[in-house]
């Protein structure tokens, strides 16, 4: 590999790290926000690993309701994360 390579490699390590524990805490944040429904049913999605029909079952909901909830989950953390994710890109496509 040339230089070019671990040059590459190097700085997304060092920008990894340095988005990774902010966009982090970030998420902790939003997620703590959202109502209390919403909240549990987008971890056990996400965290848990459960499919929305059973999250529904356990719920006692619809698999609408579970999707309805998800939605809202990931429209807040895009929202949230947004201007992270555009500074990433225009710091990757720079180098």
């Amino acid at each position: 590999m040339g230089s070019g390579c671990v040059s590459l490699h190097s700085k997304l390590v060092i920008l990894n790290s340095f988005f990774s524990r902010e966009i982090q805490q970030i998420v902790e944040r939003t997620l703590a926000k959202l109502p209390t429904q919403t909240r549990r049913i987008f971890n056990m999605s996400r965290l848990d690993n459960l499919p929305q029909k059973e999250i529904a079952r356990l719920c006692g909901m619809t698999v609408k309701g579970i999707e309805f909830h998800i939605g809202r989950a990931l429209k807040t953390l895009r929202e949230a994360l947004k201007d992270y994710y555009l500074c990433f890109v225009f710091v990757f496509l720079n180098f």
